[in-house]
């Protein structure tokens, strides 16, 4: 499953009706998407070049505290599934199209 869908349905199952269902999904949200989803929002800003400082007055904290949190660590943003899907259906069509230039009986070089 996708981490927009398991975020979409945490967020279902904390707005509905059910207590329970509501406080183990915003524990979840809270203990395991949140962090991650803290990460990857520094790491697309770091990506496109944004500095520290504006990174940290967008999240509402110092320039040194979001420094020391993710300037050591690698930040990568989580693989997206579908780009995956593309890239690898579209690298196999590549593979698997017929090259006129190359003869039927033409040896192939690997």
């Amino acid at each position: 499953m996708d981490a927009r869908r398991d975020i979409h349905n945490l967020v279902e199952d904390i707005l509905g009706d059910d207590p329970r269902r509501a406080l183990i999904a915003f524990r979840r949200l809270r203990d395991f998407e949140l962090p991650w989803i803290e990460q990857r929002v520094v790491a697309l800003a770091r990506r496109n070049e944004w500095k520290w400082a504006t990174i940290a007055r967008l999240l509402g904290c110092t320039r040194q505290n979001v420094s020391q949190r993710f300037g050591s660590a690698r930040l990568a943003l989580r693989p997206d599934p579908e780009a995956y899907k593309h890239a690898a259906e579209a690298n196999f069509a590549r593979l698997t199209a017929r090259r006129p230039e190359l003869d039927d009986n033409e040896a192939v070089a690997w």
